[in-house]
């Protein structure tokens, strides 16, 4: 794990456990690890909630973070590290561009 991410995790970790179990998201009290269904069904759960698409899935965090990345002018490399990928090929596959951003990019040839 990144130190950074690892210190920021470590700091954090007594503000939830003194957190009303009301106010966690995905958290119990116990010290305990995640099981990945348990994360998987309360992201349902609050997807449903919310009256959002059955479609969202946790993994479509993953989507949004990469086309977020690249839609604020991180490399596609950089994209590539974060995601924890082994080949750009497997990178592009969650990257998404909007039709905005195709109109913006021949707006930029144009004005050459």
């Amino acid at each position: 794990m990144d130190g950074t991410l690892s210190a920021m995790l470590r700091r954090r970790k007594p503000k939830v456990l003194s957190v009303d179990r009301n106010d966690l998201i995905f958290g119990i009290i116990r010290i305990v690890p995640f099981n990945v269904n348990y994360v998987s069904r309360k992201f349902k759960q609050a997807v449903k909630t919310t009256g959002l698409s059955d479609k969202l899935h946790t993994h479509s965090i993953r989507h949004s973070f990469a086309s977020v990345l690249l839609q604020r002018g991180v490399s596609i490399k950089t994209g590539q590290e974060l995601l924890g990928h082994g080949s750009l090929t497997t990178t592009m596959i969650y990257t998404h561009s909007t039709n905005q951003e195709k109109v913006n990019a021949v707006k930029t040839l144009e004005g050459q």
